[in-house]
């Protein structure tokens, strides 16, 4: 999780542009995922994985198969606790963050600490 701490810092103090897509595990299908992250545009540089109500098992499922084609560092985005993988590299809870519900203001991200 460092690492994408630390490209995100660096790229920002270089004035270097960053891209990162968000992939929905809901409505990704993980048997053209080859397919879909060589349509990526090339200076993508993040691959961010949430969605509103994805299961855990849809979560861990996309995770690992993207992280099986690619080498870009893969960003949780997620709705709820259940949403956490450890397969990936790094967690942005800004989605839980953006509403006045103390459950997911403070919350979830108790839950998803274990």
């Amino acid at each position: 999780m460092k690492h994408v701490l630390r490209n995100f810092i660096e790229a920002e103090k270089a004035g270097k542009k960053q891209l990162a897509v968000l992939i929905d595990p809901e409505k990704f299908d993980p048997a053209t995922a080859s397919d879909f992250l060589r349509k990526l545009p090339s200076f993508t540089t993040h691959i961010f994985i949430g969605g509103s109500t994805v299961t855990s098992e849809e979560m861990e499922s996309c995770v690992k198969t993207i992280k099986a084609e690619t080498f870009l560092p893969l960003v949780l985005f997620p709705g709820d606790h259940q949403q956490i993988s450890n397969s990936a590299d790094a967690l942005l809870f800004l989605s839980l963050l953006s509403g006045r519900n103390p459950e997911y203001l403070i919350g979830q991200q108790v839950r998803s600490v274990a």
